[in-house]
């Protein structure tokens, strides 16, 4: 992070009168050409808004679950159509039978095998969804800062 500041303030311009960072500054500085492909093995993406395991947990029934819900921890590719069904969901992982879901998206890190040397985890994103999220979010390069009532 510092090395990138220091290349935006490297400009004359940019020294005199500097622009906010902002987020979109940084996705596209640190997250967007991490996230290139649709899918990694061996990798943890930290999804954990929803988990599906082979049965509901307490209080809920599988009465109350589409069909890809039901299936999700089956498979890596029934996690990502479960993703896929739910609209608000960016990412997904697997692994040992459970699926998770996020409705955020993080690049995460990459996850060794276990001592047999099996996969532990396969992760994925929905990538026209985040894209078509970032496109939504440009304020332009114009920032207009409100300050409310009584601060200095």
């Amino acid at each position: 992070m510092w090395e990138w500041e220091t290349k935006r303030y490297a400009t004359p311009s940019s020294r005199a009168n500097p622009d906010p960072i902002l987020l979109r500054d940084i996705y596209h500085a640190f997250v967007e050409d991490r996230m290139v492909t649709p899918l990694r093995h061996d990798w943890d993406n930290l999804s954990d808004d929803r988990v599906y395991y082979a049965e509901p947990g307490e209080g809920k029934s599988l009465d109350d679950w589409s069909e890809e819900e039901k299936n999700a921890h089956k498979s890596a590719e029934d996690c990502r159509k479960a993703c896929e069904a739910n609209k608000d969901c960016y990412q997904w992982n697997w692994g040992g039978a459970q699926c998770a879901i996020s409705w955020t998206f993080r690049v995460g890190n990459p996850m060794g095998r276990d001592s047999k040397g099996r996969e532990r985890k396969t992760s994925g994103w929905m990538l026209e969804r985040i894209q078509s999220f970032i496109k939504t979010q440009d304020c332009g390069k114009k920032v207009d800062w409100k300050m409310e009532a009584g601060l200095p």
